[in-house]
């Protein structure tokens, strides 16, 4: 079960430089390190453990996305000697292209130790999603697939949440984060409409990590119908109560509920997300730009939510609708790679959470 929240949030901070994790850093007290990495119109996530690392989702927008993600990766590999180009485990939250787009990449250029998802291969990012699936064994991998249905997650005696070696790989002699899978793929329409049902993002990974007394909660691109059946099933517990909040579908319009906030309450905010004019000129039709991504009231919303400040007021442009977008303020602690570039949040196990904008 998760802990009692105690997080304290530097509000703000753009540290230069923050130390990695090395093997000689033992005075160091151990942290977790979320990396939000900036691959556009898309997802990609590092979880940096003391004795480990895993990713959720190896997504993108184009090629430029793709040499930027395999850049950082190659980059924190370099530093991390000691973790052996490989992750315990990756996870993707669902098979669209804007979070499998590297996938293949990934699973090619490092070693992967275990590959989580759904079991529900569709939709834009199939291909990459069932490479891996059908290449577990080829190339010298030897890489465990675990497929977690939803209900896996309501056979449970408890909504606690659902957790194995598998989803939940990291062990350190100094601390141990804990993984929750919380909410999957359903194979049953629970009562959605046939469109709703059909979408991949309905069936998103909702993944939850603890390290200490800091959490984090990526929820994929669950839209409404998803986020309602999630807050339902959790009420009675304090199993959506996080400190960080990577918001749901980039900051659409039907990634965020009302309730989901109430939850939650959220001390900061992530967006993965592009450019705002990302696809305006030429026209694209899988864009930032057509999507109107992050959505003004997602934002309202989500600034509604959380206490926090940021030391600095920002400028940005909001999705008023699709195509239209509109100067928005920033002055609560969100943050996103569409503004702030790569992000990095350093979560110590007492539940101080510092915030790196513009991360190498």
């Amino acid at each position: 079960m998760p802990r009692l929240r105690t997080s304290r949030l530097v509000l703000g901070a753009q540290v230069a430089g923050l130390a990695l994790f090395s093997m000689a850093a033992h005075a160091q007290p151990p942290t977790m390190r979320v990396h939000c990495i900036n691959v556009g119109q898309g997802a990609a996530t590092l979880l940096e453990f003391p004795c480990g690392a895993m990713l959720v989702d190896a997504g993108g927008q184009d090629a430029a996305s793709d040499a930027r993600l395999q850049a950082y990766l190659d980059v924190f590999f370099a530093r991390r000697t000691d973790l052996r180009k490989t992750f315990k485990s990756v996870i993707l939250t669902h098979s669209h292209v804007d979070h499998t787009r590297m996938l293949r990449k990934v699973v090619e250029r490092y070693k992967v130790l275990r590959y989580v998802d759904s079991g529900l291969r569709t939709g834009s990012g199939k291909p990459q999603a069932q490479w891996v699936a059908c290449n577990l064994r080829t190339g010298g991998r030897n890489i465990r697939l675990r497929e977690v249905r939803h209900d896996e997650v309501r056979a449970l005696p408890s909504p606690t949440g659902l957790t194995d070696r598998d989803i939940d790989p990291v062990r350190c002699s100094t601390c141990d984060p804990r993984v929750w899978i919380l909410q999957s793929a359903v194979s049953i329409n629970p009562g959605w409409s046939q469109r709703d049902f059909k979408d991949p993002n309905n069936h998103s990974l909702v993944v939850r990590v603890d390290f200490g007394d800091s959490s984090f909660l990526v929820t994929g691109d669950a839209e409404t119908p998803a986020l309602k059946r999630l807050t339902t099933f959790y009420a009675s517990t304090q199993m959506l109560d996080i400190d960080a909040y990577q918001v749901g579908h980039h900051g659409a319009k039907n990634g965020t509920w009302q309730l989901l906030l109430d939850q939650m309450s959220p001390d900061a905010a992530v967006i993965a997300v592009g450019a705002w004019d990302y696809g305006k000129t030429p026209r694209r039709l899988h864009s930032t730009f057509a999507y109107g991504h992050p959505n003004k009231g997602t934002l309202d919303m989500i600034a509604a939510a959380i206490p926090g400040m940021r030391t600095a007021a920002l400028g940005v442009m909001a999705g008023l609708t699709v195509h239209t977008f509109v100067p928005y303020t920033v002055s609560k602690a969100i943050y996103s790679t569409a503004w702030d570039g790569n992000l990095i949040l350093e979560c110590g196990l007492d539940g101080t959470i510092r915030v790196e904008r513009n991360a190498p």
